[in-house]
């Protein structure tokens, strides 16, 4: 089975690097994205139309995105303390110079096994 993509080319006025005017309607700022791209474009009453009557089928089939962003995970305050001795601990025996970031895998260990606990 094979689908054709018709491609109908709409422009937003007829000088796009300005806002269109005149006797196509009041201009208004649509908002749109594509491919993880967000774009702005002022768009004349018409070519709004036009543009919503194309992306109907598209609209219908779609879902709702999120609105959101993704949350960073939240530590709580005993593992930022725990990670802050570790970080200090490594910097005083010279196993590390970092003060941010991910403390390596090997430090935690030398660390577990300097107070004498097993992970």
């Amino acid at each position: 089975m094979s689908k054709t993509l018709v491609v109908t080319e709409i422009l937003a006025c007829d000088y796009p690097s300005q806002p269109p005017s005149g006797d196509h309607g009041p201009a208004r700022t649509i908002a749109f994205s594509l491919g993880g791209a967000r774009y702005e474009a002022e768009f004349c009453a018409d070519a709004e139309l036009s543009i919503a009557v194309a992306l109907d089928p598209f609209i219908t089939a779609a879902r709702p995105a999120s609105r959101r962003e993704p949350k960073r995970p939240h530590r709580p305050a005993a593992h930022r303390r725990r990670t802050a001795g570790i970080r200090a601990w490594a910097l005083e025996n010279g196993l590390t110079d970092r003060e941010r970031g991910r403390i390596p895998a090997s430090v935690v260990a030398r660390y577990e096994a300097a107070r004498g606990r097993q992970r």
